[in-house]
């Protein structure tokens, strides 16, 4: 065989460990692109979020996103418990924003309004009231709706 076919097989084979493995683990136990949120408080109050579990996508967020459904949002897991806050920077649509702590207890929600093509300096920011471990994002007034306040417990698969 010659050298750079075998070079490129062991290039496919490293790529495909490292999505495997991406794939596979993640800070809270399996990774997984999705997941399927219930929310005690209330037993039609449930979503499906993307999960945001390493730097670059908790950077990205929803920016740019036009739309969610009515059951969709987003997931932001981190490391460890701590201060979060959060900004509207190039998000297009309203957002309810759930900040929980490592047991998945809500803490505070935050609702944020867009802030298209505004100064980083002068963007509002959204703040959880204690450490958190977890941030759900899902349309504004998704909270209200479904009762969704502290104290409340939040589970997925």
């Amino acid at each position: 065989m010659d050298i750079r076919v075998l070079a490129s097989i062991a290039l496919i084979v490293v790529v495909s460990i490292s999505v495997g493995f991406k794939l596979s683990q993640n800070v809270d136990g399996p990774s997984v692109e999705s997941v399927n949120a219930s929310f005690q408080s209330s037993p039609g109050a449930w979503a499906v979020l993307e999960v945001a579990d390493n730097e670059e996508e908790r950077s990205e967020g929803l920016m740019n996103v036009t739309e969610l459904g009515e059951r969709e949002g987003m997931v932001f897991i981190f490391p460890n418990e701590g201060p979060r806050a959060f900004w509207m920077k190039n998000t297009l649509i309203s957002l309810d924003m759930i900040f929980l702590d490592a047991e998945k207890q809500v803490l505070n929600v935050e609702t944020a309004k867009p802030e298209p093509n505004t100064a980083d300096e002068n963007l509002d920011s959204y703040t959880s009231n204690r450490p958190a471990k977890y941030v759900i994002e899902v349309n504004a007034g998704f909270a209200d709706k479904y009762s969704v306040e502290k104290g409340d417990k939040v589970k997925w698969e």
